[in-house]
């Protein structure tokens, strides 16, 4: 009918807050996020993306590369969001490494080496923008008005570089699809290409968080072989 729509409600659970996604959500309003319609921080409503196709299905059907560039212009058009002056740093997540140190898991160097780059990279940060903080392939969805469009922010602000780690180790849970140092590169060299950011720390930044999410798993007691399985591809670059 004339002048309705489909909206998606989204609910905090228990004892959480979708705080920090909202301030993302305003932040992000016209540079390529889906729009709020009304928000709390207990309750986000939004429209329904259509026909909400998820950019993973663009990978699995053989194009990495326009994946890619997608991906890249839609990190592009929210970091020009204005700065939030609520927005959260990114986290300094040190404890979190420390915490496994002894984790048979993470041997062969790869705690050592993951904490210590993010401890550096985190204290020498330049040029913050305002970051969706998780934007891999299922959460960029198409819309019929807005082209490509990003859902599910974190929201942080920080360095650009940051952005692109949750990418490096998407889509699916199949390691085939990006944990592949040809893959790696292949990815890094087209965002370098597109943008102005740093090579060296784009690769930086996404191993020490590839080694984060290998923390996040097995603290939750699940399979950390996304992680480790990037990790250990992005090393041999490094």
């Amino acid at each position: 009918m004339r002048g309705q729509q489909n909206v998606v409600l989204k609910l905090a659970g228990p004892g959480q807050t979708l705080s920090h996604e909202r301030l993302a959500l305003m932040q992000f309003e016209g540079f390529g996020a889906v729009p709020l319609l009304a928000a709390s921080d207990n309750f986000l409503l939004m429209p329904k993306v259509q026909p909400g196709t998820a950019l993973s299905e663009t990978v699995l059907s053989g194009n990495d590369d326009d994946a890619t560039v997608i991906i890249t212009q839609v990190a592009s058009r929210l970091h020009r969001a204005p700065l939030g002056a609520d927005m959260r740093p990114i986290p300094t997540w040190h404890a979190r490494y420390d915490r496994h140190a002894e984790n048979a898991a993470l041997q062969g160097g790869l705690y050592e080496r993951a904490r210590l780059i993010y401890e550096q990279l985190s204290q020498s940060q330049s040029d913050p923008v305002t970051l969706h903080g998780d934007l891999h392939h299922d959460n960029i969805l198409l819309s019929a008005n807005r082209g490509w469009i990003a859902i599910d922010p974190k929201g942080y602000v920080g360095q650009p570089e940051y952005e692109f780690g949750a990418l490096l180790r998407n889509p699916t849970k199949d390691p085939r699809h990006y944990a592949d140092p040809r893959i790696v590169s292949q990815r890094l060299e087209t965002i370098s290409r597109l943008t102005n950011y740093t090579h060296q720390r784009l690769l930086c930044w996404a191993f020490a968080q590839a080694v984060l999410s290998a923390l996040w798993s097995l603290e939750d007691g699940l399979d950390p072989l996304r992680g480790l399985s990037t990790a250990n591809a992005i090393a041999p670059l490094l």
